[in-house]
């Protein structure tokens, strides 16, 4: 028994009501208008979820969870679990509405965004799946198929010119502090200057100054889990280039943002699974252009 006598579980109409109020506050919050976690749980109080803060907490995080994997930003205050539950999945499922994808897709991105006074803040180690994939509820992964958080990442370019100007101004912050202000000058934004083919964004300097960093930005408004489009170009560069060549996973981009860096070889990193074939007309299909990163 729980305290006060109440059920340890939640039933299927406190889930749905649950999400129903996520959706609703989120949709708040995408609109400038920001509520406090007091009142979400007395909105929810209000509604018949009669449960303690940690219970509506727990189960609010989890719901940032599924967002977080679908390459989606989550309600402030509420971090990603580190769990997807299947029935929180299934509610999710059945209410997210493909219009809030749209507005989320289509949304202002602010390329200068959340204080880079403390650049050595915005980097992290690369995540850990804590959640066997066996165990994730069959409801994310049609969630996953259906709204492809790689395939739209890739699509929304103003989402990757974001991402790619952020990190511009990180290396220029972190040059500053290692005292290489000289290295200002020859930082390059390439895929913007000289055009998005080359296999990395941006060229900066390692933190000795002498040797070039070729920077790969792959950004998302999601979770460091969300998984990401890589081109064969840009994986041929990555080994041919291992010295050099570094992915900046910009995360969290929408909440506050995160980066995790990683070097060749991605083999070791990454499970990389090949998902998109070209087809020559007259021939053999031939593997690949691109390849999803997980």
């Amino acid at each position: 028994m729980s305290e006060g006598g109440r059920n340890p579980d939640w039933t299927a109409d406190e889930n749905k009501t649950l999400v129903d109020v996520y959706f609703e506050v989120f949709n708040d919050q995408l609109a400038g208008r920001r509520r406090k976690p007091e009142e979400i749980r007395q909105i929810l109080l209000a509604r018949g979820v009669d449960r303690g803060r940690g219970s509506i907490d727990f189960k609010l995080g989890n719901t940032s969870s599924v967002l977080s994997r679908l390459g989606l930003p989550w309600l402030r205050g509420f971090s990603p679990a580190p769990h997807l539950q299947r029935a929180l999945s299934d509610e999710v499922e059945q209410r997210l509405p493909p219009a809030l994808i749209y507005a989320i897709d289509h949304d202002e991105i602010s390329p200068e965004p959340f204080g880079l006074s403390h650049t050595t803040k915005l980097f992290v180690d690369v995540p850990t799946l804590k959640q066997k994939p066996d165990l994730v509820p069959e409801a994310f992964v049609r969630l996953a198929r259906k709204f492809d958080p790689a395939a739209r990442d890739d699509r929304n370019r103003k989402l990757g010119e974001a991402g790619e100007k952020f990190v511009l101004e990180v290396e220029k912050r972190r040059l500053v502090s290692l005292g290489l202000d000289r290295r200002i000058k020859d930082l390059r934004w390439v895929a913007k200057e000289d055009g998005d083919g080359l296999g990395y964004d941006i060229r900066s300097f390692d933190d000795t100054g002498r040797q070039e960093r070729l920077i790969e930005v792959k950004t998302t408004r999601g979770g460091a889990l969300t998984p990401f489009f890589l081109t064969e170009n840009e994986r041929h560069v990555a080994e041919d280039r291992r010295e050099h060549w570094q992915l900046y996973r910009v995360h969290a981009f929408a909440n506050t943002p995160k980066i995790y860096t990683v070097s060749p070889p991605l083999g070791e990193t990454f499970k990389l699974e090949t998902s998109v074939w070209k087809v020559r007309p007259g021939g053999k299909p031939t593997e690949t252009t691109t390849a999803d990163v997980q």
